[in-house]
């Protein structure tokens, strides 16, 4: 598949963390003297990508290699927001929408209002240079649920300076704590856009929380929603968006069969809103060019890829008029009814 069949990109699925350049990577543990068992980028790269579909243990225990390095330091942080803007222009994506737990990348001398502040003037700065757009989305975590309370203040004291929306992420094995579920309540009735990630191991109860008791808007994976007819139909209905994320739903064990028979292809049948995103494409070495291309193995004409990138604008956290925007964009790069 060419590249240059998709001058203009969208991703809405995307960890910052899990974009980090293992030449940053490097270069931060060597200014800060921790010493790493890797002695060349080449050989910390292969430490921190996933490649052999070995599961989500396997994803989780690259993470928790790798952000002590970066953790409370504000240099790095920055320098990985301004990556994440440079690699996205190489890519072409035009607008995107990245995602971090600022708590997990706060210490006790970087407050979790800190890395917002250090995440969001980076990619002010770096969009202008490279003329994108991107904003961020913050992250509670299933298993912290105590730092839930501070991540909607942090969404909504930055509501007008980046941040577009509030997320869940973690492992699904048990419901969502109750302290989560309340903050999505209130983020709901803040005007707060709100994403969660269910539906990539965990069944479809946990789709059904996210939607019904927790008022996303989007469901980031949400493949299983596919295994309740109901479910799935209300999903349709309701234009719920779905960030799916082809190569990392293989990584991650999220589906085992073939190709042509992943959810997403159910999905395009039924002309289901979602989108092709990376999730963490270090890690999972991937990129978007790669992700379409998997979706031309599933069986995605070109159109039907292009199809998803306006999915994806439609079902931004942007206000409307900066929505209505993008799409004017897109419409002039890619004439035709999407």
């Amino acid at each position: 598949m060419d590249s240059n069949n998709f001058p203009a990109k969208v991703e809405l699925h995307v960890h910052l963390d899990g974009a980090i350049r293992p030449e940053t990577l490097f270069e931060t543990a060597k200014r800060r003297n921790i010493e790493l068992k890797e002695k060349t980028v080449e050989e910390l790269r292969e430490r921190v990508t996933e490649s052999k579909n070995e599961g989500l243990g396997a994803m989780l225990d690259i993470f928790g290699y790798f952000l002590p390095i970066i953790k409370g330091d504000k240099q790095a942080i920055a320098q990985i927001a301004k990556d994440f803007c440079e690699d996205s222009a190489k890519q072409n994506i035009y607008y995107a929408e990245v995602r971090f737990a600022p708590h997990i990348l706060a210490d006790e001398n970087l407050s979790a209002r800190d890395v917002v502040k250090i995440v969001l003037d980076a990619l002010k700065t770096s969009c202008a240079e490279h003329k994108i757009i991107i904003k961020a989305i913050l992250c509670c975590m299933r298993n912290i649920p105590e730092i839930a309370k501070d991540v909607l203040q942090l969404c909504n004291e930055f509501k007008n300076d980046g941040v577009v929306g509030i997320d869940v992420a973690g492992a699904e094995f048990f419901p969502t704590p109750p302290e989560i579920r309340d903050v999505f309540k209130e983020a709901h009735k803040l005007g707060i856009h709100r994403t969660a990630h269910a539906g990539e191991i965990g069944g479809p109860p946990n789709v059904k929380e996210a939607v019904d008791d927790m008022f996303a808007e989007r469901v980031g994976h949400g493949y299983h929603v596919i295994e309740d007819d109901h479910l799935y139909k209300q999903i349709r209905n309701d234009n719920i968006h779905l960030e799916t994320c082809l190569v990392s739903s293989f990584r991650t064990q999220a589906f085992l069969e073939e190709i042509q028979n992943h959810p997403v292809t159910t999905f395009l049948k039924d002309d289901a809103n979602f989108s092709l995103n990376t999730d963490d494409p270090t890690v999972f070495a991937t990129c978007l060019h790669n992700e379409y291309a998997m979706a031309e193995k599933a069986g995605f004409s070109k159109d039907q890829i292009i199809k998803t990138i306006f999915n994806a604008a439609r079902s931004s956290f942007l206000p409307q008029a900066e929505q209505n925007d993008l799409l004017n964009h897109l419409k002039q790069i890619y004439p035709g009814d999407y």
